[in-house]
């Protein structure tokens, strides 16, 4: 996959391929392995996975942000429409996982069983 991180705010104790001075980086999968590898911790994040062959289109004046966002919230709702997944850490209070493949998501399931749906969360 590819992968874009935007809004976001965190903690390294190491060079990544992203930094404070662009509000934007879209990531290889290499380049994203580095950024899990490096035990980076995100307060604020919003990051968006696509396939590899999938044409990435970000609004630079409407680009992917968590903070003050009410519709992150909201299953169905993906800050860039194209992509198949969505992970956004929020205040590192909360992480919200979306996920359009349903395998995805059942597969994620068996794994962190204290997971639960937004649906289910939000009422």
């Amino acid at each position: 996959m590819n992968w874009v991180i935007s809004d976001f705010q965190f903690i390294s104790e190491k060079e990544i391929p992203i930094h404070h001075d662009e509000d934007f980086f879209t990531l290889s999968n290499q380049e994203f392995n580095e950024v899990i590898n490096s035990k980076t911790q995100f307060i604020w994040v919003v990051i968006s996975g696509f396939p590899q062959d999938e044409e990435i289109i970000i609004d630079e004046k409407n680009f992917p942000f968590a903070e003050g966002n009410d519709s992150i919230w909201e299953n169905e709702n993906f800050k860039i429409p194209n992509s198949t997944i969505e992970i956004i850490a929020f205040d590192s209070s909360y992480t919200i996982i979306k996920f359009k493949d349903k395998n995805l998501f059942n597969n994620f399931k068996k794994y962190f069983d204290e997971a639960i749906e937004l649906e289910n969360f939000n009422s």
